[in-house]
């Protein structure tokens, strides 16, 4: 499998239409997101469940305990159950857990409690370099004095 374009994925928890928490998991800053409860938790859901994101260059690394429902768009396919997933071999259940791999092409949903939790690729502009005027000016008027002193010779 080849790397994916997608290097950050975002990760929103909302309760109604209010967002409590955005975060961005990519390779140039925070790898790890865990949503919980206690010290432990960077997002503290106030239920008894417990989610662990990680970022991979392959996609994102979910694990899930048990207490969190939702629904997964997986490769642009029409959202299914996370039971669905085990089904078709995209995911494991590993004690009391779940776990899987998102990739680009992935959406998942989850609710904890009266909490939504939205897991997205994020499309990133490539990062260009900034153009400093003043230079590109003196290489415009230099390239421009070269070609008077070659249409001069010239002419």
């Amino acid at each position: 499998m080849q790397s994916p374009a997608v290097t950050t994925w975002m990760v929103q928890v909302r309760w109604g239409d209010r967002r409590l928490h955005a975060d961005a998991l990519d390779a140039e800053g925070k790898t790890r997101l865990k949503l919980g409860r206690g010290e432990h938790a960077d997002v503290e859901l106030g239920v008894d469940a417990d989610a662990e994101l990680t970022w991979t260059p392959m996609g994102l690394q979910v694990a899930l305990s048990s207490g969190f429902t939702g629904r997964a768009s997986l490769r642009g396919d029409r959202a299914q159950a996370l039971s669905a997933l085990v089904q078709q071999g995209r995911a494991r259940e590993q004690g009391n857990a779940l776990h899987f791999l998102l990739e680009p092409t992935d959406n998942l949903v989850l609710h904890a409690g009266g909490l939504k939790i939205d897991v997205r690729p994020a499309f990133v502009p490539v990062r260009r370099l900034p153009i400093d005027v003043r230079v590109l000016g003196a290489l415009g008027l230099a390239l421009f004095a070269v070609a008077l002193v070659i249409a001069s010779v010239v002419g």
